[in-house]
């Protein structure tokens, strides 16, 4: 009976103990509940602040100034530099608040309105360093030996600056800004073919007079010959007729590359020589078949060249393999 009495006991010791702990987990769970509703609504607050700062801040990025071409450069990338600064923070806090809703597996919020400031704000500061960027870039073409500039570079950087014309021109109100880099743009656009033209390495002096005689000025090129020196001298205005040029000295160098074939061929070429018949002083040709061979290729070409309109400043060569 004794050992029964302490046996029971203990059991209703364990289901005091079991009561305490279901009592304890209860009120641990309750106290969770409320902290993560606590916790919730804390997010939520901050969350109307963030929209609240969004709002504020797409209205400071509609400052006039960012829309006027008078407006210093320097002021109005310090200004864009502050305006990134403030949306850097919002930006950060809207993916902190998302994670933190993520862990407590409630709605995710979307922030529809920091993704329409962001682009908003890319797209001004597009703009006018853009304008910053291209502008120094124009002048450092403008400065630099005109045999040294890279003419394929000059055409990604002007289409890159198209592109970024053609965005902000889609995205933003009208302004006196845009209208800035996009003449800028427009002029190399329309420049970059002239130089293209005028830098073709198949130019010859007579090409050269011929430029000259196209824009009614002589070009010196000298140490100031630069792509500035040719602006003012309105090359551009001459671009039909330059490109014309140029591709001229482009075909006469092919039909000078393959006259200068025909002529190494028969330099090269060697006739065999066969004695005849024993006598040592007598001798006859050889084979010929890889002279008529080479022969026939003349032809071929020589008419080739001769068919070509651009055959004039060596038709007394050709002629003379004809």
């Amino acid at each position: 009976m004794l050992f029964r009495s302490a046996d029971t006991a203990s059991v209703r010791m364990m289901e005091t103990s079991t009561g305490q702990v279901a009592h304890l987990v209860a009120q641990c769970e309750a106290q969770q509940e409320e902290r993560t509703n606590n916790f919730t609504t804390d997010i939520e607050k901050s969350i109307e602040t963030l929209r609240t700062m969004a709002t504020e801040l797409r209205s400071d990025s509609d400052d006039k100034s960012l829309f006027d071409g008078e407006t210093p450069m320097e002021e109005a990338l310090s200004l864009l530099g502050s305006l990134d600064e403030r949306f850097t923070e919002i930006k950060d806090d809207s993916v902190k608040f998302e994670k933190y809703q993520e862990i407590l597996k409630v709605p995710v919020t979307r922030y529809d309105e920091v993704e329409t400031l962001e682009i908003n704000l890319r797209l001004k500061k597009n703009m006018w360093q853009g304008l910053h960027d291209f502008q120094e870039q124009v002048e450092a073409w403008k400065a630099a030996p005109f045999d040294q500039l890279n003419t394929e570079q000059m055409q990604v950087t002007v289409s890159k600056y198209g592109k970024v014309v053609s965005q902000c021109d889609k995205g933003l109100p009208s302004n006196t800004v845009l209208p800035m880099l996009a003449d800028k743009v427009t002029t190399f656009k329309g420049m970059t073919p002239v130089v293209v033209a005028l830098r073709n390495e198949a130019l010859k002096p007579h090409h050269w007079e011929q430029i000259e005689t196209a824009i009614h000025t002589d070009i010196e090129r000298g140490d100031n010959f630069t792509l500035g020196y040719l602006l003012e001298l309105r090359v551009n205005e001459f671009r039909e007729e330059i490109e014309t040029v140029s591709t001229a000295a482009t075909q006469e160098n092919v039909l000078e590359e393959m006259l200068a074939k025909v002529e190494n061929a028969w330099k090269d070429n060697e006739f065999a020589i066969n004695m005849y018949k024993e006598q040592k002083d007598v001798f006859i040709l050889g084979g010929v078949d890889e002279v008529m061979a080479v022969l026939e290729e003349t032809q071929v070409a020589v008419q080739t060249i001769l068919g070509s309109r651009f055959v004039g400043p060596m038709q007394k060569r050709v002629d003379e393999w004809e």
